[in-house]
């Protein structure tokens, strides 16, 4: 008997093709998320797969074997179904050149998404010669041009002079209030931008305080609004702004009634605002992604990535970013204002990523 795979778009698909054609009595080994189509497509799709092993007795199988025979049979066939299966996610054991070893190993380190982390050295092994392969730079190379291929960034706040509202969004201890202040200050004194700060985070602790003193530091018009009234009237009062940055009080992704005042507080801007989760590279790429998914209620148009300095693995950063296929905008460190706030660079993250290039053909990233 051998194990048979069956893929489809959704989990429940997969396993009622398995039933329909192996019978109720088939045996499931185990299921997984796979990118269909050619490792070189970055566009591909996640479907489902089921790897089945027969039901004793199918249609093809044998005469019945004594019991204790038969049972050993099985055993070993599901034992060597299941080695195949493991060798797929164990790169040492499926006999990787050590160059592509050492790029799992690393994106694992660094906590990219297991799935992703594959996909990536599997389209470094499909794509690169055999010899190329044996390069570690070479590899560490095509890594990187893979990823950037994965990733969208954009800085949505722009040089011109069209009025802009930006409304940032996000968990406790994200670095709103911070990152609002950097993107006004970054806005006036680089895009030549006349910014305002508006805050509607009166809950937290020295919310408005802050607030207040980063906006005097930087010389920068700002109003508290504690209703959405407050709020339609402090964006009718920045009448010499071409650029309101707004900041919220942080809000729990698993408490639906915060969201929905959240929404109903933001009414009173723009449709055509620009809604930015602040996403800190510290917390769990789990806990990120439900932030997501609570926060896209309001129309999420990007992700502001903060605390770079204060972890040492930053794959979760890329694994959010192509789980959700959110565009990156800003990145952020360091609590000081106007400091280490830029637009938001692909290379710079793969680079993080996957460290130094190896010594080789010195390929690096462009």
């Amino acid at each position: 008997m051998k194990p048979v795979s069956f893929r489809a778009e959704t989990m429940p698909d997969a396993l009622a093709q398995a039933r329909d054609q192996m019978g109720p009595d088939a045996l499931v080994l185990t299921t997984r998320k796979v990118f269909d189509g050619p490792a070189w497509q970055v566009w591909r799709n996640p479907v489902f797969e089921v790897l089945v092993m027969p039901a004793a007795g199918a249609a093809g199988q044998p005469a019945e074997q004594p019991l204790a025979a038969k049972l050993a049979q099985d055993l070993a066939e599901v034992r060597a179904a299941l080695g195949q299966v493991a060798s797929q996610f164990e790169p040492a054991k499926a006999q990787w050149p050590d160059p592509l070893v050492a790029l799992h190993k690393q994106l694992l380190a660094q906590e990219v998404d297991p799935d992703l982390a594959l996909d990536i050295c599997a389209a470094t092994k499909e794509t690169l010669s055999p010899r190329a392969l044996l390069d570690g730079a070479a590899v560490h190379e095509f890594a990187a041009r893979h990823m950037l291929a994965q990733l969208r960034t954009a800085a949505l706040v722009e040089r011109s002079r069209r009025p802009q509202v930006v409304v940032l969004v996000g968990l406790t201890g994200a670095g709103k209030t911070t990152a609002a202040a950097k993107l006004a200050a970054h806005a006036q004194l680089v895009l030549g931008r006349k910014a305002a700060l508006i805050s509607l985070d009166t809950f937290g602790i020295g919310a408005i305080a802050q607030t207040r003193t980063l906006s005097e530091l930087m010389g920068l018009p700002h109003a508290l609004a504690y209703s959405a009234d407050e709020l339609a009237h402090a964006v009718r009062s920045q009448t010499s702004a071409d650029l309101l940055v707004v900041d919220t009080p942080a809000r729990n992704p698993h408490a639906a009634g915060q969201m929905a005042e959240l929404a109903e507080l933001l009414a009173p801007l723009p449709a055509e605002r620009i809604v930015l989760l602040v996403a800190s590279a510290a917390t769990k790429t789990s806990d990120q992604l439900l932030a997501m998914q609570a926060f896209s209620a309001l129309g999420l148009s990007g992700m502001v990535i903060t605390h770079l300095d204060e972890t040492a693995a930053h794959g979760g950063i890329y694994s959010l970013a192509c789980r959700t296929d959110s565009a990156l905008t800003y990145f952020s460190s360091g609590p000081n204002v106007p400091l280490h706030w830029e637009p938001a660079n692909a290379a710079q993250l793969a680079n993080l990523i996957l460290g130094a290039a190896p010594a080789g053909s010195g390929l690096g990233v462009a």
